[in-house]
């Protein structure tokens, strides 16, 4: 995928990519989910488009038991911690999780536990949040953490908790599965913490280390997927609808492409009018053709580029 954020808030452009992908986002309550994003095209994958959004707003990102972690690196490894320290439970199970705009922490607490016995927690005023295929556990420890704390769980039904500090995290326990290349994981992880330790059971590779190597581990692993571009006369593309100068859709629907933009000094002030970009499901091509009609101008495509003439 191949997406167009600039000019969208943080946490909007964030849920651009995500949504699409029903990728969940938790974003650190100390970031500022209002800032501008401007960073030109992000892709070609969901993974490294979301962690160039990050980047831009100099927070990193981290995937985790169906959550992306978006934040301060700090809080990004501290909470991952706190969630590799859940005992896995089929009891309850996953389900999705949500509530509405201005819901107070307390109050998504109490949603998620199904109880009005909750600790108390400082006041917010939240977005309206949707958690896809997480356990209850999972969402008590993400809105904690929020607050630097963590909950400790009993034995007993029901979901009872405390919340204690969370303390500064050390290392952690972590599943990884190499498909028949654990050597290779190994070489990896072993630049990144020559202490670490390792151990294989059956398919899987089991990685104790810090939280922040299995954060750089997973963001290696993933940033080397790298996808073919795309290709403007068959591959398809869905634009959320978004206004921006013809220049600038122009110039960055080219960059997804592998090519450069150029605009002829004639078409230039056509190419300042605004634009509607948008459509579902069709081709690059189609999209900057669209664009082209709005702004009265033509567009050529050649080997390396896209030509913009009146």
């Amino acid at each position: 995928m191949t997406s167009i954020v600039d000019g969208q808030p943080f946490r909007e452009g964030l849920h651009r990519i995500a949504d699409e992908a029903k990728v969940n986002i938790w974003l650190d309550r100390r970031v500022d989910p209002s800032r501008v994003i401007r960073v030109g095209p992000v892709g070609p994958t969901v993974f490294g488009a979301l962690e160039t959004l990050a980047a831009s707003h100099d927070c990193v990102i981290t995937p985790i038991d169906n959550v992306l972690l978006v934040g301060r690196a700090a809080w990004v490894d501290q909470t991952l911690s706190n969630l590799l320290a859940i005992t896995p439970s089929k009891n309850p199970p996953a389900t999705t999780i949500n509530w509405d705009d201005l819901t107070t922490p307390q109050e998504a607490l109490q949603k998620v536990t199904r109880s009005t016995n909750t600790p108390n927690l400082p006041h917010d005023l939240w977005p309206a949040v949707m958690l896809r295929a997480v356990t209850p556990e999972v969402s008590i420890t993400l809105i904690l953490a929020q607050f630097d704390a963590k909950p400790q769980f009993g034995k007993t039904q029901g979901l009872p908790f405390q919340i204690t500090r969370s303390p500064k995290p050390t290392t952690a326990s972590r599943s990884y599965f190499p498909g028949g290349r654990p050597t290779e994981l190994r070489n990896i992880v072993a630049k990144l913490d020559p202490k670490h330790k390792t151990k294989l059971i059956g398919n899987q590779l089991r990685i104790l280390t810090s939280p922040t190597v299995h954060r750089q581990l997973v963001s290696q692993l993933l940033r080397a997927q790298q996808p073919a571009g795309p290709d403007p006369d068959r591959d398809t593309f869905t634009v959320r609808k978004m206004s921006t100068s013809a220049a600038n859709a122009f110039q960055q629907l080219a960059a997804s492409a592998g090519k450069k933009c150029v605009i002829d000094p004639a078409a230039e002030n056509a190419c300042q009018q605004q634009v509607t970009v948008e459509g579902q499901d069709i081709t690059l091509k189609t999209l900057v053709s669209r664009i082209a009609q709005q702004a009265g101008v033509q567009v050529t495509w050649q080997n390396d580029s896209i030509l913009i003439t009146k």
